[in-house]
Order: C-alpha cells, then structure tokens, then sequence
C-alpha cells in the first residue's frame, strides 16, 4: 500500500463531462467544484474521512465542548483576553472554511458554535459585577463581617 506522502496518493483528475455522466443526480455539486483547468477531483468517503477536512473539524468541537462546560463556572473565572482571541480566531476560520474550495461546512459549523459561545461567554463575564464588588457583598452579608 503506498504511504500518505507518495505520489500515487494522489487523486485522480476527472474531466467534467465523464465526471457528471458516472452521477447525474450530483451534477450541480459536480459543477460547482469545476476549477479553471475544466477538471473536477472526485474525493472518495474514505479519503474524506482520512483527510484534514473532516478531522480537523472533529478536533475543533473541543473548544466547543470546553466553552459549553465552562457556562456552569462563575463569571469571575472567565478570561476576557483569552476569551476574546478565541471567538477572533473562530471567525477567521469560518470565513476560511467559507471561501476554501470545496466549502467545508463542518469546519464552518464548528466555528460558527464556537464563536457563538465564545460571545455568549464575553458576554456573562461583562454583564456581571465586578468581583470587588462581588466580594464586598458578599462580606456585608457574612457573620464575619
């Protein structure tokens, strides 16, 4: 079996007229990833699967997942530069899984829910009272105090 890196890794180059003949019913999906040379790269499920366009995504669902775990901590704990640069860094990569040929949709929605997240964590961290605020209340309100 040939390595990863080799040349005959390489998908084949199909031309469109064959490539739209093989799957009628995929022809408007088939035209649109024509590229300038009048050629489509017809990708496998298996090299799909295999590729960075599915497990990158994958892997970027843990951001989501740790910012969806992270509502259930007090506000306090929320880092706003940290917080700020990842909802940044998400809408930069939508616009690149937007505009990247074939669109990758799952690098999209993975972004798409991480900035949403993100924002919504920005927002409890600024829409909450300040910790010395926090702090001092909560003295007022102790035996200690």
């Amino acid at each position: 079996a040939p390595g990863m890196l080799s040349a005959s890794f390489a998908r084949p180059m199909v031309p469109r007229a064959s490539a739209a003949a093989a799957a009628p019913h995929a022809a408007r999906a088939v035209q649109r990833h024509v590229r300038s040379t009048g050629t489509v790269a017809v990708q496998s499920y298996r090299e799909y699967f295999l590729s960075t366009h599915f497990w990158g995504p994958v892997a970027n669902w843990g951001f989501v997942l740790a910012a969806i775990l992270d509502m259930d901590k007090p506000a306090a704990a929320i880092s706003g530069p940290m917080t700020t640069s990842l909802a940044i860094y998400s809408m930069l990569f939508m616009r690149f899984a937007w505009m990247v040929q074939p669109r990758n949709m799952l690098l999209f929605a993975c972004h798409f829910c991480n900035c949403s997240a993100q924002i919504y964590q920005l927002y409890r961290k600024f829409s909450s009272p300040a910790p010395s605020l926090a702090i001092a209340q909560a003295a007022e309100g102790s035996a200690w105090g």
